[in-house]
Protein backbone atom coordinates (compact mmCIF):
# COMPACT_ATOMS: atom_id res chain seq x y z
CA UNK A 1 0.00 0.00 0.00
CA UNK A 2 3.14 2.72 1.15
CA UNK A 3 6.11 3.05 -0.74
CA UNK A 4 7.66 5.46 0.43
CA UNK A 5 7.27 7.16 4.00
CA UNK A 6 8.42 10.02 5.44
CA UNK A 7 8.76 10.62 8.92
CA UNK A 8 9.54 13.74 11.15
CA UNK A 9 11.47 13.29 13.68
CA UNK A 10 12.81 16.23 16.81
CA UNK A 11 13.68 14.36 19.65
CA UNK A 12 10.59 14.56 21.71
CA UNK A 13 8.44 11.55 22.83
CA UNK A 14 5.68 11.58 20.39
CA UNK A 15 8.43 11.72 17.66
CA UNK A 16 10.14 8.45 18.85
CA UNK A 17 6.54 6.39 19.35
CA UNK A 18 5.96 7.87 15.01
CA UNK A 19 9.37 6.31 14.65
CA UNK A 20 8.16 3.12 16.17
CA UNK A 21 5.11 3.06 13.70
CA UNK A 22 6.72 3.90 10.98
CA UNK A 23 9.25 1.03 11.11
CA UNK A 24 6.66 -1.37 11.64
CA UNK A 25 4.65 0.07 8.42
CA UNK A 26 7.80 -0.19 6.00
CA UNK A 27 8.46 -3.52 7.35
CA UNK A 28 5.03 -4.35 6.71
CA UNK A 29 4.71 -2.66 3.04
CA UNK A 30 8.50 -2.95 1.77
CA UNK A 31 8.54 0.49 1.70
CA UNK A 32 11.58 3.17 1.51
CA UNK A 33 11.35 4.77 4.71
CA UNK A 34 13.36 8.43 5.06
CA UNK A 35 14.17 10.01 8.36
CA UNK A 36 13.71 13.70 8.62
CA UNK A 37 14.63 16.33 11.23
CA UNK A 38 14.67 19.97 10.41
CA UNK A 39 16.17 22.85 11.81
CA UNK A 40 14.32 25.87 12.56
CA UNK A 41 15.43 28.44 10.83
CA UNK A 42 12.67 30.45 13.06
CA UNK A 43 15.03 29.93 16.12
CA UNK A 44 18.28 31.74 14.35
CA UNK A 45 16.71 34.81 15.31
CA UNK A 46 16.15 36.38 18.63
CA UNK A 47 13.99 39.34 19.27
CA UNK A 48 15.65 42.86 21.10
CA UNK A 49 14.09 44.91 23.66
CA UNK A 50 11.04 45.35 21.44
CA UNK A 51 8.84 43.71 18.92
CA UNK A 52 9.80 47.08 17.17
CA UNK A 53 13.42 46.64 17.30
CA UNK A 54 13.52 43.64 14.99
CA UNK A 55 15.25 39.78 15.54
CA UNK A 56 19.06 39.95 15.35
CA UNK A 57 20.71 36.83 13.75
CA UNK A 58 22.44 34.68 16.21
CA UNK A 59 25.76 33.66 15.59
CA UNK A 60 26.57 31.02 12.93
CA UNK A 61 27.82 28.46 15.57
CA UNK A 62 23.87 28.33 17.34
CA UNK A 63 23.26 27.05 14.16
CA UNK A 64 25.71 24.43 13.56
CA UNK A 65 24.59 23.28 17.51
CA UNK A 66 21.38 23.07 15.76
CA UNK A 67 22.43 20.64 12.76
CA UNK A 68 24.09 18.76 14.73
CA UNK A 69 21.67 18.10 17.40
CA UNK A 70 18.98 17.08 14.40
CA UNK A 71 22.20 15.11 12.86
CA UNK A 72 22.52 13.02 15.91
CA UNK A 73 18.08 12.72 16.39
CA UNK A 74 18.91 11.09 12.89
CA UNK A 75 21.66 8.98 13.70
CA UNK A 76 19.62 7.18 16.96
CA UNK A 77 17.02 6.59 14.39
CA UNK A 78 18.52 5.23 11.95
CA UNK A 79 20.82 3.15 14.66
CA UNK A 80 16.56 1.84 15.59
CA UNK A 81 16.01 1.11 12.18
CA UNK A 82 18.56 -0.88 11.26
CA UNK A 83 18.03 -2.91 14.45
CA UNK A 84 14.56 -3.63 13.08
CA UNK A 85 15.85 -4.76 9.60
CA UNK A 86 14.84 -1.44 8.53
CA UNK A 87 17.41 0.40 5.86
CA UNK A 88 16.02 4.26 6.18
CA UNK A 89 17.46 7.19 4.58
CA UNK A 90 18.20 10.51 6.45
CA UNK A 91 18.20 13.98 5.76
CA UNK A 92 17.93 17.26 7.70
CA UNK A 93 16.83 20.48 6.24
CA UNK A 94 16.05 23.97 7.12
CA UNK A 95 13.20 26.13 7.45
CA UNK A 96 10.06 26.51 9.06
CA UNK A 97 9.04 23.16 9.84
CA UNK A 98 5.65 22.78 8.94
CA UNK A 99 6.25 24.28 5.47
CA UNK A 100 9.47 22.15 5.08
CA UNK A 101 7.41 18.92 5.74
CA UNK A 102 4.33 19.81 3.79
CA UNK A 103 6.16 21.36 0.50
CA UNK A 104 8.95 18.85 0.07
CA UNK A 105 7.65 15.81 1.48
CA UNK A 106 3.96 16.11 0.86
CA UNK A 107 4.38 17.88 -2.42
CA UNK A 108 8.02 17.39 -4.14
CA UNK A 109 9.34 14.32 -3.09
CA UNK A 110 6.10 11.86 -3.92
CA UNK A 111 5.56 10.24 -0.39
CA UNK A 112 2.78 8.97 0.11
CA UNK A 113 3.20 8.76 4.09
CA UNK A 114 3.86 11.08 6.25
CA UNK A 115 4.78 10.10 9.60
CA UNK A 116 4.61 12.90 12.35
CA UNK A 117 4.11 12.79 16.07
CA UNK A 118 1.32 15.07 18.11
CA UNK A 119 3.49 17.49 19.34
CA UNK A 120 6.90 17.97 19.15
CA UNK A 121 9.90 19.91 21.50
CA UNK A 122 9.08 23.13 20.52
CA UNK A 123 5.90 24.37 22.54
CA UNK A 124 6.81 28.26 22.46
CA UNK A 125 6.18 28.24 18.39
CA UNK A 126 3.54 26.04 18.77
CA UNK A 127 1.76 28.49 21.13
CA UNK A 128 2.87 31.45 18.99
CA UNK A 129 2.79 30.30 15.60
CA UNK A 130 0.34 27.03 15.58
CA UNK A 131 1.39 23.60 15.95
CA UNK A 132 3.17 21.97 13.20
CA UNK A 133 1.09 18.87 13.02
CA UNK A 134 -2.09 20.52 12.86
CA UNK A 135 -0.50 22.76 9.74
CA UNK A 136 0.64 19.67 7.85
CA UNK A 137 -2.61 17.44 8.52
CA UNK A 138 -4.39 20.59 7.02
CA UNK A 139 -2.15 21.16 4.16
CA UNK A 140 -0.43 18.00 3.35
CA UNK A 141 -1.65 16.82 0.09
CA UNK A 142 -0.80 12.81 0.88
CA UNK A 143 -1.98 10.80 3.98
CA UNK A 144 -0.65 11.78 6.86
CA UNK A 145 -0.56 9.32 10.42
CA UNK A 146 -0.59 11.37 13.74
CA UNK A 147 0.77 8.66 16.52
CA UNK A 148 1.05 10.31 20.31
Amino acid sequence: MFKNIAVTLDGSENSNDALIQAVDIAKTNNANLTLVSVVNETSYYYMGNAVTVGATPLPTDMKNAQRNAAQKILDKSQAYCMGQGVTASMKVEEGIPKRVIVDAYSREKGYDLLVIGKSGTDAISRVLMGSTTAYVVRNATTTVMVVG
